[in-house]
């Protein structure tokens, strides 16, 4: 659990009247109905349980962790599915545009200093 995590739902709970015994979230039972309901009360439309895998991946990712931990965290045992979890966003894109312009630049600058 991170750390933001574990603040976010240290914070919920001084706010309930839970005691420690009680179910985390109510005790869901139906997974698929209580996002869809979570979704609608929010107002979010279109967002999939998947596309939190994909997200998750992507982090792990650009977290720079390990690929067969990332693939252990995200349940995947198939290689080619996890990589299909992992996703380049415009952000990653830039960032990687942006890193083979420096090594270029290097390169330039290494070749004319000789």
């Amino acid at each position: 659990m991170t750390a933001r995590l574990q603040a976010e739902f240290s914070a919920l709970w001084q706010k309930s009247d839970q005691k420690p015994e009680s179910p985390i979230f109510g005790g869901i039972r139906d997974f698929k109905k209580s996002y869809a309901k979570a979704c609608r009360l929010a107002g979010v439309q279109d967002l999939h349980a998947h596309d939190w895998r994909h997200g998750f991946a992507t982090d792990l990712m650009e977290a720079n962790v390990e690929e067969q931990l990332m693939m252990k965290a995200t349940g995947h045992n198939n290689v080619e599915t996890h990589h299909i979890y992992r996703n380049i966003d415009n952000r990653l894109a830039r960032f990687i545009a942006d890193s083979l312009d420096r090594l270029r630049a290097e390169r330039e600058k290494a070749s004319s200093d000789s």
